[in-house]
Parts: C-alpha cells; sequence; structure tokens
C-alpha cells in the first residue's frame, strides 16, 4: 500500500508499526464516506486495536489492495463498497486517512 504513494520500499518489509507512525506523519483522519471516490484516501482496518489490513484508493471509487504482505501476493483493483464490505468482522473497525504529505 505505501509503495502507491512513491515510496521506495523495494528493500523494506513494513510492519504494523512503521505503518501506522507513517499514517501519524503522512495523513491527516477522515470523517465519513464522502471522500471515498477521492484519490489518496487509506483505509485501515483494525482488529482489537491492531492494524489488520490497509487499502488506498485510486480515484473514481476504485481502490488499490493487496490481500497479504507476501510478495508474491497479487495486487488488485477493487471497487470501494466491495473492498469496506468485505472487511466487515466482528471486533474490527475502519478507519479512513487523506495522504498530505
Amino acid at each position: 500500500m505505501l509503495a502507491a504513494t512513491g515510496l521506495d520500499l523495494s528493500d523494506v518489509q513494513v510492519g504494523p508499526d512503521k505503518f501506522q507512525a507513517w499514517l501519524c506523519e503522512h495523513t491527516e483522519r477522515v470523517s465519513g464516506t464522502g471522500s471515498d471516490d477521492e484519490a489518496g484516501i487509506v483505509f485501515a482496518w483494525t482488529e482489537h486495536g491492531d492494524l489488520a489490513h490497509a487499502t488506498v484508493t485510486v480515484g473514481g471509487g476504485w481502490m488499490l489492495t493487496k490481500p497479504s504482505q507476501s510478495w508474491s501476493s497479487p495486487r488488485l483493483i477493487y471497487g470501494v463498497r466491495e473492498a469496506v464490505n468485505s472487511w466487515r468482522y466482528p471486533d474490527t473497525r475502519l478507519e479512513r486517512y487523506r495522504i498530505v504529505r
């Protein structure tokens, strides 16, 4: 997900702590669904307070996602609604962030 922002991460594995630090430094929180069609909105799901999954919008109601951390996992384009609905689990919370830096 971070590679989609232009960062060179070819030799870096980004774990939840590094990702959370990046969110704090480069994004601002967004409330509601009004920005879901804009490019550069990060969706971050947490389970029991821990980061579980993240995706980023590419605009027009579409979202770039990678289902796992495995190098062989494909990068996929989902509709925003499809992505949100696919992560509706008990004890899972969705938060949105706009990339600003």
